[in-house]
């Protein structure tokens, strides 16, 4: 009996780690793109303007992070219903697939992503 709970709390940590893998390297990929998109839309003469004083450069970055970070978690809650059905029908479809077993129902749940 020992070794079977040992077992089952051992799985459960597994997954957990697993989902918490997977959830920071979509969010990494997320948060990339959001910074790609913004340095593609920012003007490039704000720069003049804050070359001249530390404290402003040093808010400018602050907000610039910011403004990455909630356009990241607005990309992650846009794409959770797609990404949702396209990974549920993607299971239904291949159960016993071994490229897709990684896709379990805790990470199709809405509740499972953090950033919601």
């Amino acid at each position: 009996m020992d070794d079977e709970e040992a077992d089952l709390r051992e799985q459960i940590f597994h997954n957990n780690v697993r989902e918490q893998i997977i959830f920071l390297l979509l969010f990494i990929l997320l948060y990339l793109f959001s910074f790609m998109l913004i340095e593609k839309f920012r003007r490039r003469d704000s720069e003049d303007y804050f070359t001249a004083d530390e404290e402003e450069v040093k808010v400018y970055r602050i907000s610039l992070w910011l403004c990455t970070f909630a356009l990241a978690v607005s990309l992650g809650s846009a794409l959770l219903l797609p990404v949702s059905i396209v990974s549920n029908e993607v299971l239904i479809l291949y159960p016993n697939s071994y490229y897709v077993k990684w896709l379990n129902s805790s990470l199709i749940q809405v509740n499972g992503f953090p950033w919601v």
